[in-house]
């Protein structure tokens, strides 16, 4: 509860509207903080934290993800070992983000690949 106060505050926390309904509560609008994307519904207050495995996610990834449920695949992702990837962003069922991956196209080459008898 004083978080959702503290967050309200105009004069420490400044914020801009995204346009976005809230995809959770669907009441309220999702708002721009400096680091989070809030839903300004007090009793929902859904987060959307703008940084993701390293990788700092623009306004318009942002509000694809909320208004379509997902981002395009984006470069740039660092895993706790450290290597570079490339995933969309989506939300799971109870709206927390998480990664999805391309699918390899690996079965698919080895069906066109031609056997040769010896």
């Amino acid at each position: 509860e004083i978080t959702a106060e503290l967050l309200g505050c105009e004069r420490l926390f400044s914020h801009k509207d995204s346009g976005c309904q809230c995809p959770k509560c669907k009441q309220g609008t999702m708002q721009f903080f400096g680091k989070v994307v809030r839903c300004s519904n007090k009793e929902c207050g859904m987060p959307v934290f703008k940084q993701v495995a390293g990788k700092l996610l623009t306004d318009a990834d942002i509000t694809d993800l909320l208004t379509k449920g997902k981002t395009r695949t984006l470069n740039g992702f660092t895993s706790k070992q450290g290597k570079s990837f490339s995933a969309a962003i989506a939300f799971d069922e109870n709206f927390n983000t998480k990664f999805v991956f391309a699918e390899h196209k690996t079965a698919e080459k080895r069906g066109n690949v031609k056997r040769y008898k010896k």
